[in-house]
């Protein structure tokens, strides 16, 4: 039985079984689309001589705008308020950037959330243990948050709800459909307070795995080979998944352990975890940034989920007052985009030892030439995102944001 991400929560026996049920009945849906392959399975414990591996990581800035524009028009598209988040933030990571006004009357960035918490778990709290969830809320945000901006309005006691109505009431406004649909409350919007884009949820995180745990070769002019990456999503249709940093990550990692015969499964807990921080970019007034604009939580050290990065209310400093070091050029630190650029993240995999491969456990699938992700279809999504934003006047980039004066 796999504990709560990050082994953040001390929860009850029912939301630590729904959970499990949650992450058992994904894999057999997985298992049951194609993707059963002896070299993953559910339980790590049962992969005997198994090592824990952290080498399944990838950096958390979306990739898609930055091939399909260029880095300086990803760092604005990313910033871009909800917008950007709802349709670009698919690396399993999410942030949100807190704007303050200071003393000159001036609104100005003040720090960045950053979360990879899964919406499933909050929705499996929200669902089962309403009270608790809004302990953990509160915690998180440091504010009270009544029943009403989880489960709309007039709810004040969602345990007189069904559990069918509160899952539809917190997907509403809290955590998204799932399928694309943002929530309509202001909650996990003016907050990262976990991931709601559709693509950052436990069913992709476990589908990419299990699609690379297949050893795949190419066989052509009476030769035959490992089958490079861009070939297994060429080959199976799914090359919109190609131009990400997380998927052809994910994925790599899994073909190349079981092309060499290896089972894989995640570890305990299973989770999306902010793995590495290059932090010594950043600097402010030339010394390293102060211990508390670097704060980690939502998990044991090293399984840790959450990152709030800047000065705190009250500190008479902001975000742009940070410097980033890059390229051998210095200059102000604007927005999020760049902060998540120095975050790796990615999930624990358990690998056992190399061991035989029978013939027929091969899949066999043509060579093809590499994806050109300049060419997506994703580009043409983005590109409408561009035109909206330069439409935008300067104070609407940036969308609502909680405000007050500071310092």
């Amino acid at each position: 039985m796999y504990d709560v991400p990050g082994f953040a929560d001390q929860v009850s026996e029912t939301v630590l079984s729904e959970w499990n049920q949650q992450i058992n009945t994904i894999f057999t849906q997985q298992q049951n689309q194609g993707l059963r392959s002896r070299f993953m399975v559910l339980d790590p414990a049962i992969i005997p001589n198994a090592n824990i591996t952290d080498a399944v990581k990838w950096v958390g800035n979306p990739a898609e705008p930055e091939f399909c524009q260029n880095i300086e028009v990803a760092r604005q598209l990313s910033d871009f308020g909800i917008r950007g988040r709802q349709v670009l933030h698919n690396e399993y990571l999410e942030y949100h950037v807190t704007f303050r006004v200071d003393t000159q009357g001036r609104q100005r960035p003040k720090r960045v959330e950053i979360t990879t918490e899964l919406r499933e778990y909050w929705l499996t709290l929200a669902i089962h243990d309403p009270i608790q969830m809004q302990a953990i809320a509160q915690d998180i945000l440091k504010q009270p948050i009544p029943f009403t901006a989880f489960y709309g309005p007039g709810v004040t006691e969602p345990n007189q709800l069904s559990p069918q109505e509160r899952e539809q009431r917190f997907s509403n406004f809290v955590a998204g459909d799932g399928r694309g649909s943002s929530p309509i409350g202001s909650l996990n919007r003016d907050n990262a307070l976990f991931m709601s884009h559709p693509i950052n949820g436990l069913d992709d995180l476990i589908f990419i795995v299990m699609f690379g745990a297949t050893p795949r070769r190419v066989r052509a002019d009476g030769n035959e080979r490992k089958a490079l990456l861009h070939e297994l999503f060429r080959a199976a249709d799914t090359t919109f998944l190609a131009c990400r940093h997380a998927d052809p990550a994910a994925a790599a990692a899994a073909h190349d352990a079981a092309s060499a015969g290896r089972t894989v499964a995640f570890a305990n807990p299973l989770g999306m975890y902010l793995r590495t921080f290059t932090a010594d970019v950043f600097s402010f007034n030339g010394q390293p940034l102060p211990e508390n604009w670097i704060r980690f939580s939502r998990g044991n050290p090293n399984l840790h989920q959450r990152l709030e990065f800047g000065p705190s209310d009250d500190e008479p400093f902001f975000l742009d007052d940070i410097v980033v070091a890059e390229g051998g050029e210095d200059r102000p630190l604007t927005g999020g985009y760049d902060v998540v650029a120095k975050i790796e993240v990615g999930p624990m995999i358990v690998v056992g030892q190399p061991t035989p491969i029978a013939a027929n456990e091969f899949l066999d699938i043509p060579a093809s030439d590499p994806i050109r992700c300049r060419e997506a279809d994703v580009c043409s999504t983005i590109a409408q995102i561009k035109a909206e934003f330069d439409a935008q006047p300067m104070m609407a980039r940036i969308g609502p944001r909680r405000m007050g004066p500071v310092g």
